[in-house]
């Protein structure tokens, strides 16, 4: 099961954060693929940011709905950011090429820094 834990948004940086919880796989993107597909379709800032915290699994379906997003925003002239991906859920992306494609940062902290 995947479920939306929350999402925040910060205008004076001017980034929204969904944070996400479960596994992103067939079954996990059917719970959340409508609401999180509303959000990002809606933006009203100029950075997504998805924290991956409480993400304990993720498979390639997972990783093309992240990648789908990233081109999303890209044709919104908006930016996609994760952040905060155990270690296991970091590695898979990392393999795939995502991490080399979206900028990933340890912490939202560590991102908030960066701005």
């Amino acid at each position: 099961m995947m479920k939306i834990k929350n999402k925040a948004v910060d205008t004076t940086k001017d980034f929204t954060t969904v944070a996400v919880e479960g596994e992103l796989d067939k079954v996990g993107l059917e719970d959340i693929r409508t609401e999180l597909d509303e959000i990002v379709k809606s933006l009203e800032t100029n950075m997504f940011v998805l924290d991956l915290a409480d993400l304990k699994f993720i498979n390639s379906e997972g990783v093309g709905y992240l990648l789908m997003n990233h081109y999303r925003l890209l044709k919104q002239d908006k930016k996609f950011v994760i952040v905060h991906a155990i270690d296991h859920v970091k590695d898979v992306l990392d393999v795939v090429g995502l991490l080399s494609i979206v900028p990933y940062f340890d912490s939202l902290e560590l991102f908030v820094k960066s701005l």
